[in-house]
């Protein structure tokens, strides 16, 4: 019992020291997204210069409370299925201005936002390809890998994406960061809200389920199966 309250309570403090890195660690993840097909020497220099740049989120303030955040966005859906108009990444600025989430629109095809959870706030890149017709999501969870527990967390990630059947855990290389990545492939470029809701509230549904045993393994030492089976064990406990 003193370990894990010790370590919760590390990593409670820790969520709060690395805020604003984890805000640079998201726009620097979409700018790279953003120009992935420049040239590799370009990318990295613009990668720099955002890591340099301070960076806060501007065009929203709203909290959204996590208990009502379910029943508000199934609301939303059911009053939208079938509106199909505009630019993908246009549906999904009005999803979170729907939402008063906080966002930024990084360009015409990429955007950020923060939706809050029962254990801090999601950082989400969205990004649509115009060459695959896809809109890609990518939930930072604000957990970095230290390297000597690397090989567990890769463990842990391989049990926890064979109980997904869309989307999965990864580890942004760059910098170490724990993410989920999902796509949604489209027949052009129309998308309801009710779609772009789907694959936020898809996002977070899995990061709020899993992001326990990452932090058993990160903060309490926990093995990955050990892991794996004490998160499972609350999400039936609070079922």
């Amino acid at each position: 019992m003193h370990i894990l309250f010790g370590a919760f309570a590390r990593g409670k403090w820790a969520k709060r020291a690395n805020k604003r890195e984890l805000s640079y660690s998201i726009k620097t993840y979409a700018l790279a997204q953003h120009f992935s097909r420049a040239s590799h020497a370009a990318m990295k220099i613009f990668i720099f210069w955002a890591n340099q740049t301070y960076y806060t989120i501007s065009s929203g303030h709203g909290r959204q409370q996590t208990q009502d955040m379910g029943a508000s966005m199934g609301e939303l859906a059911r009053t939208t299925i079938g509106q199909e108009r505009g630019h993908p990444i246009d549906m999904v600025e009005e999803l979170a201005r729907s939402q008063a989430w906080p966002w930024e629109r990084v360009s015409r095809d990429d955007m950020n936002l923060t939706v809050a959870g029962r254990y801090g706030d999601y950082q989400l890149a969205v990004t649509w390809r115009d060459d695959l017709c896809g809109l890609h999501i990518a939930c930072l969870l604000g957990l970095k890998t230290p390297p000597k527990r690397r090989a567990a967390m890769l463990d842990l990630l391989a049990r926890v994406n064979t109980k997904l059947w869309l989307g999965h855990f990864d580890i942004w290389e760059e910098e170490g960061t724990l993410l989920f990545r999902n796509t949604m492939l489209l027949s052009g470029k129309h998308v309801s809200l009710a779609q772009c809701d789907a694959l936020v509230s898809h996002a977070f549904k899995h990061c709020e389920q899993f992001l326990p045993a990452f932090q058993y393994l990160l903060w309490a030492d926990y093995a990955a199966q050990q892991a794996l089976d004490a998160c499972l064990f609350e999400t039936k406990g609070d079922a």
